[in-house]
C-alpha cells in the first residue's frame, strides 16, 4: 500500500504569528514563512536573511502595525 506523507504546515507563520492563508501555502511551502514575511523581510533583506538574520519584534510588532491597516488578517494567539 502506497503511504503520502503529507507535510506538516503550521497555523501562523513561524515570524510574524499571522494566520497562515490559502496564498501562503505555496510560499510557506518554499521558504518557510507567510508571504508578508517573503515579501517585507526575506526579500528586502535577502543578503542578510540567507546569512541567517531575521526581524526582531519591534520589526515584526511594525509590521503588523501596518497589515491592521489591510483589509483583513488574523493573529493565532
Amino acid at each position: 500500500m502506497l503511504t503520502y506523507h503529507k507535510p506538516k504546515i503550521p497555523d501562523a507563520c513561524p515570524i510574524c504569528n499571522v494566520l497562515l492563508r490559502s496564498l501562503d501555502l505555496e510560499v510557506y511551502n518554499r521558504v518557510s514563512i507567510c508571504a508578508d514575511c517573503e515579501m517585507h523581510f526575506l526579500q528586502r533583506f535577502k543578503p542578510l536573511w540567507d546569512e541567517g538574520w531575521r526581524p526582531n519584534p519591534r520589526q515584526i510588532e511594525e509590521r503588523l502595525k501596518e497589515r491592521t491597516k489591510e483589509p483583513f488578517f488574523f493573529v493565532h494567539l
